[in-house]
């Protein structure tokens, strides 16, 4: 007999004592409805409990767990498969890939330093998947997974970012994939950072340069001063 039956039952010989007051009645009818209330929930929990145990036993396995499975019991052919499995496709639309750094995994914090001024206006947080997602303020949007930078919009600063980071994610210089337009203003992009970094690191150069030829100036004039003390010093002993 189930919960609610049970207490229906009660109910109704409850009702059809008659040695019982109506105010006994009431009372024993409060009693009842109380505890109908607890028994139900325990029944609920214990049920759930027990939906949740069960499917955790006879949960199907994904193509890639029962690959593992098959595996450990000895199929030469799911250690194959396991072996060779391809990685994930590239991304579709626009997007720059290449030869991945290693150990480069781009957080939003190091995504926003590497672009310097350009992340004033940009939001960079972590999605469910792990890829990171930068959001302009014009809507545009760039995602970074292990294999590709994506670019979602036709803005300057969202594929001026995209490059930026391609650049700092990839070995040399970064394929762009999608439409010709695209390919086109990236190329430019990459141009100009690479004409900026050969600039800033002449820049570096010269200054060093500077350094050292002020360092040997400064060098050169602190003998020419210490000679002719030598010299005072060498005469007053004599």
């Amino acid at each position: 007999m189930s919960v609610r039956a049970f207490y229906e039952a009660q109910f109704l010989m409850t009702k059809n004592d008659a040695s019982l007051t109506r105010e006994a009645k009431r009372q024993i009818y409060a009693i009842y409805a109380e505890q109908r209330k607890k028994d139900l929930f325990r029944v609920k929990t214990t049920a759930k409990v027990a939906r949740s145990a069960a499917y955790r036993q006879l949960k199907p396995l994904t193509w890639k767990q029962w690959l593992q499975k098959e595996a450990d019991h000895g199929s030469e052919q799911a250690r194959k498969c396991l072996k060779n499995k391809k990685k994930a496709p590239l991304s579709k639309g626009n997007f720059l890939t290449g030869e991945k750094k290693s150990g480069e995994k781009l957080t939003p914090l190091e995504c926003k330093a590497a672009l310097g001024e350009m992340a004033s206006d940009v939001r960079a947080r972590t999605l469910g998947n792990g890829n990171v997602k930068l959001t302009m303020s014009n809507g545009d949007s760039v995602v970074i997974s292990d294999d590709a930078v994506a670019v979602a919009g036709r803005g300057d600063e969202a594929i001026s970012i995209a490059a930026t980071l391609a650049e700092k994610k990839f070995l040399g210089t970064p394929l762009a994939k999608g439409e010709n337009e695209f390919k086109t203003l990236v190329s430019r992009k990459l141009e100009a950072i690479n004409e900026r970094v050969k600039a800033e690191n002449t820049e570096k150069t010269t200054t060093m340069d500077d350094k050292k030829v002020a360092a040997s100036e400064k060098k050169a004039r602190e003998k020419s001063v210490s000679r002719p003390d030598l010299k005072r010093r060498s005469g007053a002993e004599r």
